[in-house]
């Protein structure tokens, strides 16, 4: 699977059907593995790693994933405090929140480098990076559904940061994947995650946000978004009461009020009209006089 990821973006898509996609080879392989875990912390696209899980025996109350970078790779993670303490992309699972009255058997994370995978029919602008580029509605040269082009400049939209990872985490008991939990008609923190977004500036128009990826719409999801609990010099923090795969992302226009404001837009027209006219009327008084 790391491999596959050195293929180019447009590859990728084209070669993932709604029958068989690269997300959903983990969970059978965590599934049917009888080790107690399994790990790839070496990766060039992703990490992975997945433990069994015995809820009477918790050795920790938290469990997760941490990326050190190209150089060191990735490495389990069991302590919130280090989750705070470091600058790095991660993502932990509170175990204590997630027993409770269920049956877990597995608990496994990913974290993936770049969003590759997370594409479907619409294209996203990439913020703080190159412009997302413009694509029609359909490829007359090959029959094949290629991606929508981002909405306008003016409109609210979602945008991907450059350098923005995408953390995961899944938790399954006897009955499948546990995707959410409910104690107390409440539900708990089941995930807290941070997002090193190196030097991407603050939008200027828009919010940074957490959110989720819908796979049964192949796309960024505004709903169930998680908590941001801090946004300082480029890293993220947030708290998520579910679980699946999350990114930090900006959401608002991409340009400035006064430049998409119609009226605006017409009051500019009108100045540049009469400027235009006053022009010409000097430059016949002159010619004249």
């Amino acid at each position: 699977m790391d491999e596959c990821l050195n293929a180019q973006e447009d590859e990728i898509r084209d070669s993932q059907t709604k029958e068989y996609r690269l997300l959903d080879v983990l969970r059978p392989m965590v599934q049917n593995t009888r080790d107690e875990s399994i790990h790839y912390l070496k990766g060039t696209n992703l990490g992975f790693g997945a433990k069994k899980v015995d809820c009477l025996k918790i050795q920790s109350d938290d469990d997760g994933l941490i990326d050190y970078g190209p150089d060191i790779g990735f490495k389990f993670l069991n302590d919130t405090n280090n989750l705070s303490s470091t600058r790095r992309n991660s993502i932990i699972v509170p175990l204590k929140n997630v027993c409770g009255d269920r049956d877990v058997s597995h608990v496994f994370f990913t974290i993936y480098r770049h969003q590759k995978l997370f594409n479907g029919p619409q294209r996203y602008r990439v913020y703080g990076g190159e412009e997302a580029q413009q694509v029609v509605d359909n490829d007359t040269s090959t029959g094949k559904a290629i991606p929508l082009a981002p909405p306008g400049k003016c409109e609210t939209q979602i945008s991907v940061p450059s350098q923005a990872s995408v953390l995961s985490a899944t938790v399954m008991d006897s009955d499948g994947t546990v995707r959410a939990l409910t104690t107390n008609a409440k539900s708990p923190v089941i995930a807290k995650l941070q997002f090193n977004l190196g030097k991407t500036k603050r939008p200027l128009h828009g919010e940074t946000i957490v959110s989720w990826f819908n796979t049964d719409h192949q796309m960024w999801d505004l709903d169930e978004q998680c908590t941001v609990t801090s946004n300082e010099n480029g890293i993220i923090s947030a708290n998520c009461e579910h679980l699946t795969d999350f990114s930090a992302l900006i959401l608002g226009q991409i340009s400035a009020n006064y430049v998409c404001s119609y009226p605006l837009i017409m009051l500019g027209y009108v100045v540049n009209g009469v400027s235009t006219l006053c022009l010409l009327v000097l430059t016949a008084i002159g010619i004249l006089f």
